[in-house]
């Protein structure tokens, strides 16, 4: 499909009251491009906006920019979403985890990659399902690599400090006893 069959179904699905997030995926562009194509005022405003500007303008605006942050010490090295963190934050919340006791993943490249087939290892879904890219797990106080899990099921193990049992006496108290016995620790 061509860019300008592409605006056209996009602006189709928006008449049908589809997100830009679902005409993102549909049409296989980002929700922001969908968002503009889909509404030709803002495109064009800021098109309009970038071609009023000179190129001594623009120039002087990003040496403008780039000075302001660096002076803030922000850094741009990183490829993370947090690449607009400072480094001094960054110290800090790295400091404070070997702090408190987590150890740092310590798992190869290549383990990663290996390991990495494109499914949540725990509710098995497609990373393509998912808005975020799936989480590297580890165990915090060894180290060692567990597998990749989406971001829910990530949240969900963090929120449980990595024990199932208390979630599985909520939810299943009559499979959570069996499998305790099984274990040899008996029913809490």
């Amino acid at each position: 499909m061509d860019r300008e069959a592409k605006i056209a179904e996009a602006k189709r699905l928006r008449s049908e009251g589809l997100s830009y997030a679902k005409i993102g995926k549909i049409v296989g562009v980002s929700k922001e491009t969908a968002r503009l194509w889909c509404n030709p005022n803002v495109a064009d405003s800021y098109r309009q906006q970038q071609r009023e500007l000179s190129p001594e303008h623009r120039e002087r605006k990003r040496k403008r920019e780039r000075e302001w942050h660096r002076r803030r010490g922000y850094h741009w090295e990183s490829t993370s979403t947090l690449a607009g963190r400072c480094k001094k934050a960054i110290s800090a919340s790295t400091s404070e985890s070997r702090r408190r006791g987590f150890a740092p993943c310590n798992a190869t490249v290549e383990q990663l990659m290996e390991a990495f087939d494109g499914h949540c290892q725990c509710c098995g879904r497609q990373e393509s399902e998912f808005q975020r890219r799936l989480s590297m797990d580890h165990c915090h106080q060894t180290g060692n690599f567990r597998g990749w899990l989406c971001h829910g099921c990530n949240m969900c193990a963090g929120q449980m400090q990595d024990d199932v049992i208390p979630l599985l006496n909520y939810l299943r108290p009559d499979l959570a006893g069996r499998l305790l016995e099984t274990l040899g620790q008996g029913a809490t």
